[in-house]
């Protein structure tokens, strides 16, 4: 997959928060509006701002492989990035998940569970193929790489501690009144 990624860093005028909430809008266009708005302020020089273009990017990945769905009990968990997923009998909130009747169906329940997650959905994305749930970070970068990977219980096993695989390249840098130092 072609990937172009486009990171603007401001200084302390926008908080990394601020930033979110203007981009954070309801629809796609709604939000591609308060880009193109941010990016008119930065261009004109009335946001300062430190552009980086990035591609021939990777995204960060790690996999959990369901074993033994058998073992799998409501002791189990997963933990993604600090977010914790519990393998419960009745899911009652978005942090649960139901094992299911076989390996695949573990692995189609916890992608589910993790596209379905309100925080996790920001970070992650997932796909289940039969007992494989692989996990994928959103975003291109090595960034990715650092996204925690843990679990506990039996039947099943992760990857690894860390997602692995994220890298970029770097294009170009443009600076618009930003003070890196400040």
């Amino acid at each position: 997959m072609a990937a172009f990624t486009m990171v603007v860093q401001t200084d302390a005028d926008i908080s990394a928060t601020q930033l979110a909430q203007t981009l954070d809008k309801s629809g796609k266009h709604q939000a591609m509006k308060a880009l193109r708005a941010l990016l008119r302020k930065v261009e004109s020089g009335n946001q300062p701002a430190y552009l980086t273009t990035q591609v021939a990017s990777a995204f960060a990945s790690a996999t959990v492989t369901c074993t033994q769905a058998s073992a799998v009990d409501g002791t189990d968990e997963v933990v993604i990035a600090g977010t914790t997923l519990a393998v419960e009998a009745a899911p009652a909130n978005q942090s649960e998940f139901l094992k299911g009747a076989s390996n695949a169906a573990f692995a189609t329940n916890l992608a589910a569970c993790i596209n379905a997650h309100t925080v996790l959905q920001k970070i992650v994305r997932a796909k289940a193929v039969t007992n494989v749930c692989t996990i994928t970070c959103r975003i291109p970068s090595p960034l990715g790489n650092l996204i925690t990977l843990t679990e506990t219980g039996n039947g099943m096993v992760v990857s690894g501690a860390l997602f692995t695989g994220g890298a970029s390249d770097e294009a170009d840098s443009f600076v618009y009144g930003f003070d890196a130092t400040a």
